[in-house]
């Protein structure tokens, strides 16, 4: 249920371009709204359970309100979860709302296109949360090398095989979607421990036989080779 009560700036029933409708909606989000900053993140979903109306009518009546500045929308990105409901913001009860060309008897440059600087916040925030790709000189360390060896039966050139595969791997995807990760060992370990998964049923055993070491050693490329596309 919505909170008992919300506050909206008194102007706003004065706005022509507002219907009943987008009053509805803007009074809705002022009731979920934190009294000191004046945000709020209910779903659009969730306010058409609450008002009785459509997802669609609601998403409509937010892009009025935001267009007549009534309230500001921003999409926000959470790790592992993706986007997630926008976050809005009440604007401040008494504060003058500024229309372009209205100004000291001055046309005022025009903004930019909102649909774009969501887009650039949103880059911005990815890049926070995915603060680089694999640098192409990256290498794991002695405890990736000690888990590879010890623990998971690795040799030394198969673990140098695994990860020739994964920075090759990854490099490239960089600048696509899921080519940048927050932690590059962990997500290093995971990759050996699925090979190991996989190699302990696949791979040739016994030293004896002449050529072997060669078979193994192309059985181990060809494992890594496939458990990194699969990732």
């Amino acid at each position: 249920m919505m909170p008992p009560l919300s506050i909206i700036p008194s102007n706003v029933a004065a706005d022509p371009s507002l219907n009943a409708t987008d009053l509805r909606v803007l009074i809705a989000l002022a009731s979920f709204a934190n009294a000191r900053t004046r945000e709020c993140f209910p779903s659009q979903s969730h306010l058409a359970r609450e008002l009785g109306l459509t997802r669609q009518t609601v998403n409509r009546a937010v892009k009025r309100l935001v267009g007549n500045e009534w309230i500001t929308s921003e999409p926000q990105i959470l790790p592992r979860r993706g986007r997630t409901a926008n976050r809005y913001s009440i604007r401040l009860p008494g504060k003058e709302k500024v229309r372009h060309g209205d100004v000291d008897g001055r046309d005022t440059p025009p903004v930019a296109d909102k649909q774009t600087a969501q887009k650039e916040q949103r880059k911005i925030i990815i890049n926070q949360q995915y603060p680089r790709a694999l640098d192409e000189n990256w290498k794991p360390d002695s405890a990736e090398h000690e888990l590879a060896i010890s623990n998971l039966g690795f040799t030394n050139e198969e673990f140098e095989d695994a990860t020739r595969e994964y920075r090759a791997y990854w490099r490239d995807r960089s600048h696509q979607p899921g080519g940048q990760k927050s932690d590059w060992k962990s997500h290093f370990r995971s990759y050996l421990r699925r090979i190991a998964n996989v190699w302990r049923t696949s791979r040739p055993s016994g030293p004896k036989h002449p050529g072997r070491g060669r078979q193994r050693a192309s059985g181990f490329a060809d494992v890594a080779a496939r458990i990194i596309r699969d990732s």
